[in-house]
This record gives structure tokens, sequence and C-alpha cells, in this order.
């Protein structure tokens, strides 16, 4: 599989990622508790796929363009601590830290699906 492809399954879960948060967001809306913890189910997707995007990175380093690299630094830089496991946080804070993160990986995979691949 080329990184091309590769990055056409990366982006189509990250848009599926994004209207599973949608939907998470428009069931609170309806009732406020998370009983069954869908927000932590959601939160362990975005790591993954956050893991994912990092090995994506290693193993086409040497084909990928400098601005998609470079992308993917921002990412890891800026948004990868949204998705961090943390035990102690209240609920409010982490589903706000996923919120954020499921804003800032939307925005990457818009970036990084319109840069020239070549």
């Amino acid at each position: 599989m080329n990184y091309t492809d590769q990055w056409n399954a990366l982006s189509g879960r990250i848009k599926g990622l994004i209207q599973a948060g949608t939907l998470y967001s428009q069931f609170l809306r309806v009732r406020s508790s998370d009983s069954h913890g869908s927000a932590e189910l959601l939160r362990g997707q975005c790591e993954s796929v956050l893991k994912d995007i990092l090995s994506f990175r290693k193993i086409f380093e040497k084909s990928l363009p400098s601005a998609s690299l470079s992308t993917i630094d921002k990412l890891e830089n800026k948004i990868s601590r949204f998705f961090v496991d943390n035990p102690n946080e209240i609920r409010d804070m982490m589903i706000e830290r996923l919120w954020t993160g499921l804003v800032g990986l939307s925005a990457f995979e818009t970036e990084l699906s319109f840069q020239p691949m070549r």
C-alpha cells in the first residue's frame, strides 16, 4: 500500500471519528449523562488513530513531502495531548479535552488532505 492509499484510509477513520463526536454531542443535548462511557470509548479511538498517524509518518517519512511531515509534527506537538488518558481527571474536563482534540484532528485532516502529496 502506498502512502496515498494509507492516508485515504486514515482520513476516512478521522472523518468517522468526527461524525461519532458530533453524534455524541447531540446525545448530550438530550441527556447529559454518559453512564456507559461513550466519551472514553471515543477518546480511546482518537488515541488509536493518532498512533496510526504517527506510524504513517514514520513508515513514509522518506517519501512524504516536507509540508506533510510538518503538518503531522504539528498534530503531535499541539493536539496529541488532548487524547491522553488521565484517570484522575474529572469527566467534564476529559470531555472538553476530547472535543478540543476532535476539532484539532478535523482541522489536521483537512490540511493534510488538501496538501499535494507528490
